[in-house]
């Protein structure tokens, strides 16, 4: 508990909201964590996202939906800031394709 306290307090002196919880707050907060846990430290502004419902949203509800396009069993080769190269040479950019790159 002394560590967590000490990670609070630093996260607060960086002017991050961090929050103490003991076991029954934790459970308020997170009701399927193991029974094991004591207490955890909460950071309101801290989120996960979870990949596979990003995804499955960005293909069905996202504004730009029509424009996404799936490709199974395309191997990707190289990632960089401007897209991917799959693995047989084609080059998928974000706003679209350029071939032969």
């Amino acid at each position: 508990m002394a560590s967590r306290l000490r990670h609070a307090c630093r996260l607060r002196g960086a002017g991050v909201s961090a929050e103490l919880l003991d076991a029954s707050a934790l459970r308020q907060c997170e009701p399927a964590v193991a029974a094991s846990l004591v207490g955890g430290l909460r950071m309101r502004h801290d989120s996960i996202v979870y990949a596979p419902t990003a995804a499955e949203w960005l293909l069905t509800q996202s504004p730009a939906s029509a424009k996404i396009g799936v490709r199974l069993g395309a191997p990707v080769v190289r990632v960089d800031a401007t897209g991917v190269t799959l693995a047989n040479g084609e080059r998928r950019g974000a706003r679209g394709a350029a071939r032969g790159m």
